[in-house]
């Protein structure tokens, strides 16, 4: 997590979760839930969202689109073992989970569709099946279109926490410079933090871009990254006033 560019509070907030989490057990057994937790990260691309993987004993990249129908799905599921990280990439992708008052506009898009996995079967892999699966797994949803999931997907009780990855904040950029530079401070930075502040925006992505190509000359990484939130801005007025 120490390598994650996030602001410093929500990083504090994610962090307490998964420790309130990990410590849960007896509280999740009083109170006759199973001892797993969903999180929903969404927004733009570049934002950090797959990058976003907290240290587990297991780790699965569960591809739904690969599943031939609910039943394999399940299948899948059960596979898994105990204290494990379940990632499911990009849910928007999937016809099937999109807003259905939006689908009914082609009553034959769904019947064209080769995916077989259904709405029905995701929601009992999000609620049904968690029963089946074992104790203590967190199940990581990304997407970056949150808008179009359909609502039964995002109700308190099957996303426990949606997180919001946005553009980089200043001090998320500082987190990555530190690992990239091994800088905590440049005469440069007031300046990029004087640049985002006035609605320059870039993802982490974009900082790393620039980072990963100057590592070794710190002056030049700045130079360059001001020149990137320099256009970045130009792009975002233009659209503005388009």
């Amino acid at each position: 997590m120490d390598t994650i560019a996030l602001d410093p509070p929500l990083k504090r907030n994610i962090m307490m979760d998964l420790d309130n989490f990990k410590r849960g057990k007896e509280f999740y057994s009083r109170i006759g839930h199973s001892w797993k937790r969903a999180y929903l990260l969404h927004d733009p691309p570049g934002t950090g969202k797959s990058s976003f993987v907290p240290a587990r004993n297991d780790l699965y990249d569960l591809e739904l689109i690969r599943a031939k129908n609910n039943a394999e799905l399940h299948a899948l599921l059960t596979q898994t073992k105990e204290k494990s990280l379940i990632i499911i990439q990009d849910i928007d992708c999937l016809l099937c989970l999109t807003d259905r008052v939006s689908r009914l506009s082609n009553d034959n898009e769904e019947e064209k569709s080769s995916n077989k996995v259904t709405l029905s079967g995701f929601l009992n892999f999000t609620d049904g099946l968690w029963f089946c699966c074992g104790e203590e797994r967190i199940i990581l949803f990304t997407t970056n279109h949150k808008d179009m999931l359909d609502p039964a997907i995002l109700r308190c009780g099957r996303m426990d926490t949606h997180i919001l990855l946005s553009f980089c904040t200043f001090p998320a950029f500082k987190s990555l410079a530190f690992n990239y530079l091994e800088i905590k401070d440049h005469p440069l930075f007031s300046v990029m933090e004087e640049k985002m502040a006035c609605g320059a925006e870039m993802t982490p992505a974009d900082f790393i871009e620039v980072l990963m190509n100057k590592m070794d000359d710190p002056d030049e990484a700045s130079r360059d990254l001001i020149f990137a939130l320099d256009g970045k801005k130009r792009v975002r007025n233009a659209l503005l006033t388009s």
